[in-house]
C-alpha cells in the first residue's frame, strides 16, 4: 500500500527580526522621514499663511486635487503634515519629532542600544508638552 504524500502548502515568508539588516532599513527610513520633516516643518515656517485654508478641513481627495496648489516646499503632503504637527499638535515644538527620529535612526543604523533613546523620548515629550502649555498660556494673553 503507498502512502499518500501531503501536500506542500506555499512557502510563506518569514521575517527574521534577529537579522542584522531590518534595523538598518528602519533606520533609514527614519533619518530619511526626518530630513522629510523637517523640510516640511520649516517650509510650513514661512507659508502656513497661504496653506492654512487649503489643509484646514482635510481629507485625502485633497492629495489627488491638481487644483490645489500648496506653496509648501514639499507640496500638498508637506502642508497637510505640516499643518497636522503645528496646528492639531504641539505647535512648535513638535520640532523634537525630528530630533528623536534622527537619533532612533542613528541608533539603528549603528546598532546602539535603545535604553538611552527611550530616556531621551521620556524627556523630550515632557519638555515638549511643558514648552506647548507654556506658549499656549502665554500667547493666549497677547
Amino acid at each position: 500500500m503507498a502512502k499518500r504524500q501531503k501536500e506542500k502548502s506555499p512557502v510563506k515568508p518569514r521575517i527574521n527580526w534577529r537579522d542584522e539588516r531590518i534595523p538598518k532599513v528602519i533606520g533609514v527610513i527614519s533619518i530619511l522621514t526626518a530630513v522629510y520633516l523637517s523640510i516640511a516643518f520649516v517650509s510650513y515656517l514661512y507659508t502656513w499663511k497661504s496653506d492654512q485654508d487649503k489643509v484646514l478641513q482635510f481629507s485625502w481627495r485633497m492629495l489627488a486635487q491638481n487644483d490645489l496648489i500648496a506653496e509648501n516646499w514639499l507640496g500638498r503632503l508637506g502642508a497637510i503634515i505640516s499643518n497636522a504637527f503645528f496646528y492639531w499638535g504641539f505647535g512648535l515644538p513638535s520640532m523634537i519629532f525630528v530630533v528623536l527620529l534622527t537619533r532612533l535612526g542613528f541608533d539603528l543604523v549603528r546598532q546602539r542600544p535603545l535604553g538611552p533613546f527611550w530616556t531621551l523620548t521620556r524627556n523630550s515629550i515632557i519638555i515638549m508638552a511643558f514648552f506647548f502649555f507654556a506658549f499656549r498660556i502665554y500667547f493666549q494673553k497677547i
